[in-house]
């Protein structure tokens, strides 16, 4: 069969497009419709090439699907309908351009409603009434933006905030704090594909006059959704004690300033010449030195559905070790029953996580099992 005519017998007949990735379906009089262009028909609407009618459930062309998904001819992106022009022969290189096709839906990062990322920045600027644009400015070396959070609204209760945004390095960055009952997420995300987003660190700090809280990681990608980011924990994990401290008063407002700034791995040895480093390591040893710190957020699992949950969480407090501050501990369910999610302050020096984590254990009427879920250095 000549490729034109393949083209013609593979293509959806009502939007011209190869309906790669999709199901393909066929009315009782055999006339096929991709996925896309049935779920798009009215309910109860007729076959648009003959005023035939679909079988219920849908029967599936599988012969047709598996023609599809071994044709050889250049085929377009599946974001084409979106207004995505890539058109090329099925393999890696189209399934790479995919994951990073600026057409790809993704999830809002404040609403999690789905739409192209196109659309992702003007879609915060329009429904999100309270997001604004961070302006960056030089310090030092580096470029800094910094975010202002009005937190007295949620001290006793969850919440998630509007986004800030801003542009660096060509790539379009989003700031999100959430709030999980006691538990503050503060989440940077870029547009840019996972690649890009590997080689680049952000780093985000957060203090009053008195204490400090610094983070570094990779920016998460905007396709990571609310529970794909506390699941993998690539976040900055606080407590609600924490953020009281950290908070600072203005006027009648419980403010939380973020700092933050994104460096490329391109850029890691633009920063200074060799005699401002060593400046600045002379200017270190003369300051008192500093006590590294971890934030840890365990996942507790009861022994059973019938263990006492908050005579768990005593017994994991009653835990004390030089270097150890307990934080708070929230009550997660999973499955039919319910886990723990408890966090505390380490100081790295004094504190082993493995042997806090067998101390743990050893309740063996309460706990079945402790897993680290978030580790962030302060």
């Amino acid at each position: 069969m000549e490729e034109e005519s393949l083209r013609e017998s593979l293509e959806c007949p009502i939007c011209r497009v190869i309906p790669r990735k999709l199901k393909i379906f066929s009315c009782k009089n055999g006339h096929h419709i991709c996925e896309h262009c049935l779920g798009r028909l009215a309910n109860g609407q007729r076959c648009p090439q003959g005023n035939c009618s679909y079988y219920t459930p849908g029967c599936r062309l599988l012969v047709l699907e598996g023609m599809v998904e071994r044709c050889t001819m250049a085929v377009s992106c599946i974001m084409v309908r979106e207004g995505c022009t890539v058109s090329m022969v099925q393999g890696r290189t189209l399934d790479e351009h995919e994951t990073s096709c600026r057409y790809r839906k993704v999830p809002c990062i404040c609403c999690q409603v789905s739409l192209p990322l196109d659309s992702l920045l003007e879609h915060v600027k329009n429904t999100h009434d309270d997001s604004e644009e961070v302006e960056l400015h030089q310090h030092g070396h580096r470029l800094v933006g910094s975010s202002w959070w009005v937190v007295n609204d949620s001290w006793n209760e969850s919440w998630q905030w509007d986004a800030s945004w801003f542009s660096h390095h060509g790539l379009t960055f989003y700031s999100v704090l959430r709030k999980e009952n006691e538990i503050w997420y503060l989440r940077i995300y870029t547009e840019g594909s996972q690649e890009e987003a590997d080689k680049l660190k952000v780093t985000i700090k957060i203090k009053n006059r008195s204490e400090i809280i610094k983070y570094t990681c990779n920016p998460l990608t905007v396709d990571h959704t609310n529970e794909k980011v506390m699941k993998e924990g690539n976040c900055l994990v606080l407590n609600t004690g924490q953020v009281r401290r950290l908070a600072v008063r203005d006027g009648d407002d419980d403010i939380l300033k973020i700092l933050y700034h994104v460096e490329h791995d391109d850029d890691l040895d633009l920063f200074g010449s060799d005699d401002e480093e060593e400046h600045s390591e002379e200017k270190k040893s003369k300051k008192p030195a500093l006590i590294s710190k971890t934030s840890v957020l365990f996942e507790v699992k009861p022994w059973n559905d019938e263990t006492d949950m908050e005579k768990m969480l005593e017994k994991c407090k009653s835990i004390e070790m030089d270097g150890l501050l307990w934080g708070a501990g929230e009550l997660v369910p999973i499955g039919y029953g319910m886990k723990l999610q408890l966090i505390c302050v380490i100081e790295d020096a004094k504190v082993s996580i493995e042997e806090l984590q067998e101390k743990m254990t050893e309740f063996k009427d309460f706990i079945q099992s402790v897993a680290v879920q978030t580790m962030n250095n302060i």
